[in-house]
């Protein structure tokens, strides 16, 4: 995979390294082209790499008004134990986050996705990390709308603070 997203066009990644990359280069372009909405769909957010500095740098220069990241996942407690810095990001801009877990399906057949209206990551084999990025707009709609479902069939999640008595 180029060192720059693709801006039309579907190009391949395959391993760790490149799906990780696809993720990072995402963030990035998310945040200079000032993206207002994105969705992220994976069963545990595993392997993303969202405790990174530069993940969370690129997260902090694309928060703000207008804004709107929606988290699908299978299961959030990997997220919550292992990545200090993306759970303090999710905190401080709670606002902006809506996280969902969809119960009642295999961890193994959840999608992992990184979507916006305007430039997609689908990692189609997670044991292998092979998948596609850019993806034309039909492909981007065809995503959008399993989301939608996966959406659809999730309740609220990973609240960004618990109240004690």
């Amino acid at each position: 995979m180029s060192d720059d997203l693709e801006r039309s066009g579907d190009q391949s990644f395959a391993g760790y390294t490149e799906f990780a990359d696809a993720i990072r280069l995402a963030l990035q372009r998310a945040a200079s082209e000032q993206w207002k909405k994105m969705v992220w769909c994976d069963a545990t957010f595993h392997e993303w790499p969202l405790g990174e500095r530069a993940v969370i740098a690129s997260l902090n220069t694309w928060a703000g008004a207008g804004r709107q990241l929606i988290m699908i996942a299978h299961d959030y407690q990997y997220l919550v134990r292992h990545n200090p810095r993306f759970v303090q990001w999710r905190k401080t801009w709670s606002h902006l986050i809506e996280c969902r877990a969809r119960h009642g399906v295999d961890a193994e057949e959840f999608s992992s996705v990184l979507w916006s209206p305007h430039w997609a990551m689908h990692r189609i084999d997670t044991v292998r990390h092979r998948g596609s990025v850019g993806l034309e707009p039909q492909k981007r709609v065809l995503l959008k709308e399993n989301l939608d479902e996966y959406y659809r069939q999730s309740s609220p999640a990973f609240p960004a603070t618990t109240l004690g008595l």
